[in-house]
């Protein structure tokens, strides 16, 4: 098997390769935390997995939003990580449809936008919906563990007060 990073067509290139992705510092106490990842494109979801696993993080894919929802219903998830345009439900629907029922249970997961609209005002767009964090499409091993930390952390500490 070649060391040489993969660069592709597809939206996860890989930086370094696999086996140089670091566990991520806030899982080496050795509780790991539970992602989702939802994106249609096989080879995507493969890749970000792959990385995410490597990382530490026990992770779960989905291939639409619908099933998505599915899986979030199962509950134990700690973040999602959502592509924006999928088949059968879109990442936007899907996020609508969870923070509706968020509305009813209480509680806040994090969702991080996954696109590759990267126009100057799709970030504030997207993030006008609900989601948590934004990634656009191709972005790197650190960028993604980066959103990941930033969200999580956004998160435990709850609701601005300013």
């Amino acid at each position: 098997m070649s060391t040489t990073p993969a660069c592709h067509r597809h939206s996860f290139p890989l930086c370094r390769t696999a086996d140089e992705v670091p566990t991520h510092p806030a899982l080496q106490s050795g509780s790991s935390r539970r992602i989702l990842v939802v994106d249609d494109d096989e080879i995507n979801l493969i890749v970000a997995q792959e990385i995410l696993l490597r990382a530490g993080y026990d992770v779960t894919g989905a291939q639409d939003g619908r099933e998505a929802l599915e899986k979030w219903g199962n509950g134990g998830y700690d973040i999602v990580l959502m592509d924006i345009e999928m088949p059968v439900m879109d990442g936007i629907e899907a996020l609508i449809a969870l923070r509706e029922r968020e509305q009813e249970s209480g509680g806040h997961l994090p969702v991080i936008a996954v696109t590759a609209r990267v126009l100057s005002d799709d970030r504030a767009q997207i993030l006008s919906h609900g989601f948590d964090g934004y990634l656009a499409k191709p972005f790197g091993i650190d960028t993604l563990l980066d959103e990941i930390d930033r969200c999580l952390g956004a998160a435990e500490r709850g609701p601005s007060t300013e």
